[in-house]
């Protein structure tokens, strides 16, 4: 059985991946991804997965790996995994993670933080791993920010303009006015907004898997999009 991997760092990430590529019909996808019966889970792993099984033949993983940095810790993730009873091989892999910014929002040293920097890191603690992962940074792979900087790109006009940089605005300003050393952060701003207009989750990631599918909360034609959407085509491609 032949296996294609995508591995990115939090549930938020993958709830995010699975709704995106249920916009993008030119994949061969038998059901929407983001449709619960057609992503299977492994939980009995220990580096626990999901997976689709795609009209072309082969198999979609998406691996949870909580933190970039992990990835030199998973050598044997990159090369198999165990499905359904069985080995299979991982023909490709390729990692969805966050570029961050050389510093944090608190003016800290970020851990390898920045496009440049994050990427040489990654490919640092992969040197021996065959074939090598497709590596794509959020928010466009090419400059510093994270999922969250590429969400905000994503939240209709009239939605940005009135709580993002309306009422969360207000709230930034002023505690920066106040001079507190813990500031709100952009990823504070995405959950509320998503918060805001959700009321039957229990836990994060139930939020982010309702707001994701809710089409009124995110423009999944953006511009922004477009490279993440090229990248994706390209890993996708049955010709790989």
């Amino acid at each position: 059985m032949e296996a294609i991997q995508i591995l990115v760092e939090g549930e938020t990430d993958s709830n995010f991946l699975k709704t995106l590529l249920a916009h993008m019909p030119s994949l061969p996808f038998p059901l929407s991804p983001a449709n619960s019966k057609t992503w299977q889970k492994a939980d009995s792993e220990k580096v626990p997965f999901q997976y689709v099984r795609l009209t072309n033949g082969r198999v979609l993983i998406i691996t949870i790996v909580r933190g970039w940095e992990k990835v030199g810790s998973y050598k044997m993730v990159l090369e198999s995994r165990t499905l359904e009873g069985a080995t299979v091989n991982i023909q490709a892999s390729a990692f969805l993670f966050d570029a961050d910014a050389p510093t944090t929002s608190f003016g800290t040293p970020c851990n390898f933080g920045g496009h440049a920097a994050r990427l040489a890191k990654l490919r640092e603690l992969c040197v021996k791993a065959s074939p090598q992962p497709d590596i794509f940074l959020f928010p466009d792979n090419q400059s510093d920010g994270t999922l969250e900087t590429l969400l905000l790109d994503l939240i209709p006009e009239v939605r940005r303009r009135t709580f993002i940089d309306g009422c969360w605005g207000a709230y930034r300003d002023c505690v920066k006015t106040h001079g507190a050393y813990y500031q709100p952060t952009l990823k504070h701003a995405i959950g509320q907004y998503a918060a805001r207009f959700e009321k039957q989750a229990a836990t994060r990631n139930q939020l982010y898997e309702s707001t994701f599918a809710d089409k009124s909360m995110w423009n999944w034609d953006s511009p922004a999009l477009d490279p993440l959407k090229c990248f994706l085509s390209a890993f996708l491609s049955p010709k790989r």
